[in-house]
C-alpha cells in the first residue's frame, strides 16, 4: 500500500471516532429527567414531598406534561395540573415544573383532607383534578340566632266586632316574652294582646277595649313566614268617660265599668325580616273569645245569655329572636 493510501486511511478512521465521540449519548426521557430533578428543587425551597406522604409524577401527553401529586399511602392522585408547551432547555423546564409543582403542594396542603378533593374525570385527562369540596351552605344568621329567650312588641289598628255591630278602628298593642323550645322552629310565650278605642258612637261614649292573655305557639316555616296560635283568657271592657251612669246599661249601673271576662283563642300569621337576632315584622291576629255574657250589653245595655267578641289587628313589630 503506498504512503498516501495508508495517509488517507488513516484520516477517515480519526473522522469516524471525532463524530462518534461528538454524538451526544442518548439521554433519559424529558419525564424521568424531570422527576429526578424537580423533588431536589422543592426540597430547596423547604418543600420536602416526601415529609408530607407525596411523590411527583410527570407524564408527557401529546406537547404536554402532566404534573401529578401522588399520595404515598393510598397510591392515588391528589393533585393534577397540566404544563402547556413546556421548555425545550431542560434546565428550564426543571424551573417551570418545579414552580408547577410547588403551586400543587400548597394548593394541597390547603385543602382539610385527600378524601375532599374531587377529580374532575377520564373524559379529560390534562384538566386539573384537585377542586375544592363545594361546602354545604351556612345556616343564614337569622336561622342560627332562634335559639334562647325571645321578645315581641307589636303595634298597629284594629277593631271589634261584636254580636250586634263592630267598633271604629282603634289602635292595638302586644307584647309577649319567652323561649325557644325547639330551636329554630317554635317559641312559646307569654302574651297579652289589647285592642282599645275610644267609642263616641256608643250611648256610653266609653273606651272600649278587649284583651288576650295566655300561652302562645309561635312556628317558623322558614326564615321568614311564622304562624302563631294559643289559648287564654280573654276579657272585654268599657270604662265611661262621665260620673253619671246610663241605666240602660245593667252592667254598667252602680259602676263606672263593665268587665266581661271568657275564654279565647289567639291566632296569628306573620312575616319578618332581617339578617340577625333584631327582626322586623308585619302580622295579622284575630282573637275570637266567648263571653257568658254577651259583649254588647257593654255598649248597648242589650243583654244576651251568652255571646262573643271578635278582635282583628294588623301590627308592625319587633322581635328579639
Amino acid at each position: 500500500m503506498s504512503p498516501i493510501r495508508l495517509a488517507l486511511l488513516l484520516t477517515c478512521v480519526l473522522d469516524l471516532a471525532a463524530t462518534a465521540r461528538a454524538e451526544p449519548e442518548p439521554s433519559a426521557p424529558l419525564a424521568a429527567f424531570l422527576e429526578a430533578r424537580v423533588p431536589d428543587e422543592l426540597a430547596a425551597e423547604g418543600l420536602v414531598l416526601s415529609r408530607r406522604n407525596l411523590a411527583l409524577q410527570i407524564e408527557p401527553v401529546g406537547d404536554k406534561l402532566l404534573v401529578s401529586l401522588i399520595d404515598l399511602v393510598t397510591g392515588r392522585v391528589v393533585a393534577s395540573t397540566k404544563l402547556d408547551n413546556p421548555p425545550r432547555d431542560r434546565e428550564a423546564a426543571v424551573a417551570s415544573v418545579t414552580q408547577v409543582a410547588a403551586a400543587l403542594v400548597t394548593q394541597y396542603s390547603g385543602t382539610p383532607a385527600p378524601s375532599q378533593t374531587t377529580a374532575i374525570g377520564p373524559t379529560d385527562p390534562l384538566a386539573s383534578t384537585t377542586q375544592p369540596s363545594t361546602p354545604l351552605p351556612p345556616r343564614s344568621s337569622a336561622t342560627s340566632a332562634r335559639d334562647g329567650v325571645t321578645f315581641e312588641l307589636n303595634v298597629g289598628l284594629g277593631f271589634q266586632h261584636l254580636s250586634t255591630t263592630n267598633t271604629d278602628l282603634s289602635a292595638s298593642l302586644a307584647i309577649g316574652f319567652g323561649t325557644w323550645i325547639i330551636p329554630q322552629r317554635v317559641a312559646l310565650t307569654a302574651r297579652i294582646g289589647v285592642v282599645g278605642v275610644n267609642a263616641p258612637g256608643t250611648h256610653l261614649g266609653s273606651l272600649v277595649y278587649s284583651a288576650f292573655l295566655g300561652p302562645s305557639l309561635q312556628y317558623w316555616i322558614d326564615d321568614h313566614l311564622w304562624l302563631g296560635g294559643g289559648v287564654g283568657f280573654t276579657t272585654f271592657r268599657t270604662s265611661s268617660g262621665s260620673s253619671l251612669l246610663d241605666v240602660r246599661s245593667p252592667c254598667l249601673f252602680g259602676a263606672k265599668t263593665c268587665d266581661v271576662n271568657g275564654v279565647g283563642i289567639d291566632l296569628r300569621a306573620g312575616y319578618s325580616i332581617g339578617p340577625t337576632k333584631h327582626q322586623l315584622n308585619v302580622s295579622v291576629e284575630v282573637v275570637p273569645g266567648s263571653y257568658g255574657t254577651d259583649p254588647a250589653l257593654a255598649l248597648y245595655g242589650n243583654a244576651g245569655r251568652g255571646g262573643a267578641a271578635t278582635s282583628f289587628a294588623l301590627m308592625l313589630g319587633y322581635q328579639y329572636l
